[in-house]
């Protein structure tokens, strides 16, 4: 779509990518509650974010760089290759899972018991804790503050900061999620020492609010504390 300027190919693209990248998250996260339990599981969460937050880094910086000396499809192109290197990775991943997974599936434990059979489509999720419902309207509300900021960041951070130098604009875009890099697996591990997991959210949250208030309101220079803030 890119390459051919087609507006449509490129909605096209968008929409099969969200399918993919989300559907990705959910089974990743998964994955890795199911590989690890107790006192490591929040550090393993914490890292697979950490090195999630370094591939938005190295796109912030290299993306435009890849445009400016050759071309935007080109960009893209090479964006489509780190796809493909992923779902090598993804292959790979489902090999080991399996190989090292037990035998047993869930339609043997069917077959022999029928009292997980009769509840099979009956998700205990719709009979969660309010608590559980309040988690889900932080974490929808989250993403619909940070996502949307990521996508006009860029411009927002030219226009107010950095007026025409897209390298530095993205360069400061990139320090919340560098910051995210190194925090992320600390945070991790502090929660797993000491379970104190809704003072973090309570924080994290606070810090987020503040950042983007003080990122429309600083005179700054450089917004460097509403995006330490952020990060």
């Amino acid at each position: 779509g890119v390459a051919g300027k087609s507006w449509w190919w490129m909605l096209a693209g968008r929409f099969v990518f969200g399918l993919g990248g989300e559907s990705l998250s959910v089974a990743q996260a998964r994955l890795v509650t199911r590989w690890f339990e107790g006192k490591e599981l929040a550090l393993a969460i914490g890292l697979n974010l950490s090195v999630a937050r370094l591939g938005t880094v190295f796109n912030n910086n290299l993306s435009p760089w890849f445009a400016l000396t050759w071309s935007v499809p080109t960009a893209m192109w090479i964006g489509l290759a780190s796809c493909l290197v992923s779902f090598a990775c993804t292959c790979w991943c489902v090999y080991l899972d399996r190989r090292h997974s037990c035998k047993f599936t869930y339609q043997d434990i069917l077959i022999t018991d029928p009292i997980v059979e009769q509840h099979q489509y009956m998700p205990t999720v719709f009979k969660a804790h309010h608590c559980f419902w309040l988690l889900t309207a932080v974490c929808f509300l989250h993403s619909g503050g940070m996502i949307p900021y990521n996508n006009i960041a860029s411009e927002y951070l030219q226009v107010r900061y950095f007026p025409g130098d897209i390298g530095k604009a993205n360069a400061w875009m990139s320090l919340p999620d560098t910051l995210a890099i190194a925090l992320v697996p600390i945070f991790g591990v502090f929660v797993d020492i000491t379970s104190r997991k809704l003072d973090v959210i309570l924080v994290g949250c606070v810090s987020f609010m503040l950042g983007h208030y003080l990122l429309c309101q600083s005179q700054a220079v450089v917004p460097v504390i509403p995006l330490t803030l952020l990060g």
